[in-house]
C-alpha cells in the first residue's frame, strides 16, 4: 500500500491532486486512521488508464530526464505526458537528407540513438530521424541544408536551450543519453519499442 505522498510521486502529481482524485472517486483508497492508503495497482486505472498530472515545464523536465533530481519509475504513458513540453519540435525535409541529419550541430535521438545505446535492438526502420539542436544553431543548420518545414518531412528536430544541448552532446558520437532516448521511444508505439524504452530508462 502507498501513502498519498508515494502515490503522488508515482503519478507525477502533487499530494493535493491525489487527494482530489480520491475525493472524486477516481482513485480507490482506504482510510487508515487519519491517513489514506492506495493500492499501487489502482494507479494505472486512474481515469481509464490515462496518465494524470500536468506535463512538467522545460527546466523541471530536463532536471528529471538528465538525473539532476529523482524521476518516477518508467511508464510509457506517464513519460509521454510528463515530458511532452521538454523541447519544441518541427518536421523538416532537406534536398540531401543524409548530409542534413549528419550535421555536427545535431545530436542523435529517437530510434537511432536507442539502437546505438541498446545492444538488444537492431536497426529496423530509423524513420523519421529524430535530432536535437541548440536554439542558437537552428537557423544556421536550416540555411546550410536548405531545410524546409514539411508535414511529410523525415527529420524531426527538437529545439532545446543551448545549455541542455551542451549536456546532450556529451555522449559518445553526439548521441543523447539513454533516458532521453527512452523518452523519445515512449512517444512511439508498440510493446517492443516500450520495452526498449524501459531498459534505457533504467540505465
Amino acid at each position: 500500500m502507498l501513502s498519498v505522498g508515494a502515490a503522488a510521486a508515482r503519478l507525477g502529481v502533487g499530494e493535493r491532486r491525489v487527494r482530489a482524485l480520491i475525493a472524486a472517486g477516481r482513485l480507490p483508497a482506504e482510510r487508515v486512521g487519519r491517513a489514506w492508503v492506495i493500492d499501487p495497482s489502482a494507479l494505472g486505472r486512474v481515469d481509464g488508464d490515462r496518465p494524470v498530472g500536468r506535463p512538467l515545464g522545460v527546466v523541471a523536465a530536463w532536471r528529471e530526464i538528465l538525473g539532476d533530481v529523482p524521476a518516477p519509475a518508467f511508464d510509457a504513458a506517464r513519460v509521454r505526458a510528463r515530458y511532452r513540453r521538454r523541447a519544441g519540435a518541427a518536421v523538416f525535409d532537406a534536398p540531401d537528407l543524409a548530409v542534413a541529419v549528419a550535421d555536427p550541430a545535431l545530436i542523435v535521438g529517437g530510434w537511432e540513438a536507442a539502437v546505438r545505446l541498446d545492444p538488444l535492438l537492431d536497426e529496423g526502420d530509423a524513420a523519421p530521424f529524430v535530432r536535437y539542436i541548440a536554439e542558437s544553431a537552428v537557423e544556421s543548420w536550416r540555411d546550410r541544408h536548405w531545410a524546409v518545414p514539411s508535414a511529410s518531412g523525415r527529420i524531426v528536430v527538437r529545439v532545446v536551450r543551448d545549455d541542455i544541448a551542451e549536456r546532450l552532446a556529451q555522449g559518445d558520437d553526439r548521441v543523447v543519453p539513454p533516458r532521453v532516448a527512452a523518452v523519445d521511444l515512449a512517444e512511439m508505439s508498440g510493446p517492443r519499442v516500450h520495452e526498449a524504452a524501459q531498459r534505457l530508462w533504467s540505465r
